[in-house]
């Protein structure tokens, strides 16, 4: 058993990011599938209310201190460690959180394909 536990964790630690992928790609699944609920009807109020309540998150006190938060906690690691990368991975992630959903929204809306009846 002690054997297996120690494979697995091999495993874990030398697919690391195949496995994060995979994960984010079923998650992609679950969503786009439970969108696409009931037959051919298009279901766009499905997830409004969830899109809704994230946009208002992170455009609003909270997303500007998870922003803040993340810089703050990448400058003081890359003080630490003296690594200017650190610094640069904070900034990204806040940029990210600060404008990753309207991003994902413009990408989301320009590829749609509108067909006229």
């Amino acid at each position: 058993m002690n054997r297996f536990v120690l494979d697995a964790k091999g495993f874990i630690q030398q697919h690391k990011a195949s496995l994060i992928l995979l994960l984010v790609i079923c998650c992609y699944f679950g969503l786009s599938l439970a969108s696409h609920t009931n037959g051919s009807t298009t279901n766009d109020a499905a997830f409004k209310n969830g899109y809704n309540w994230v946009d208002s998150v992170i455009h609003g006190y909270l997303g500007i201190l998870l922003a803040a938060a993340c810089f703050i906690v990448a400058l003081i690691i890359g003080i630490a460690k003296q690594a200017p990368m650190a610094v640069i991975g904070g900034i990204i992630f806040a940029l990210l959180i600060a404008f990753g959903p309207d991003m994902v929204t413009g990408i989301v809306n320009s590829s749609l394909i509108v067909v006229a009846v």
